[in-house]
């Protein structure tokens, strides 16, 4: 199942901090407690998509990333990044 997340605010480390706070630090954070980290260093958090509005011309730009295969992560893109 997705998991979607809106943020409101901007605040730094916001979603690391909010799903580690709700039991489910995202796979790779030892930050935010998960227990070991992912072979290459990083964390199993992905942008699938970016809105906002260009301080200049003032239009929406829309930034969407592919989202992975499953497959390649063993469960799921969004399992991995909850870390199941």
């Amino acid at each position: 199942m997705p998991l979607e997340i809106d943020l409101k605010t901007g605040c730094h480390h916001q979603i690391r901090a909010q799903l580690a706070k709700a039991g489910s630090p995202i796979k790779g954070d030892l930050k935010y407690g998960f227990d070991r980290s992912n072979k290459d260093g990083g964390i199993s958090l992905h942008a699938r998509k970016a809105e906002f509005i260009h301080p200049v011309s003032k239009q929406l730009v829309v930034i969407t990333a592919v989202v992975f295969s499953p497959m390649r992560f063993g469960g799921g893109v969004f399992a991995a990044c909850l870390g199941k």
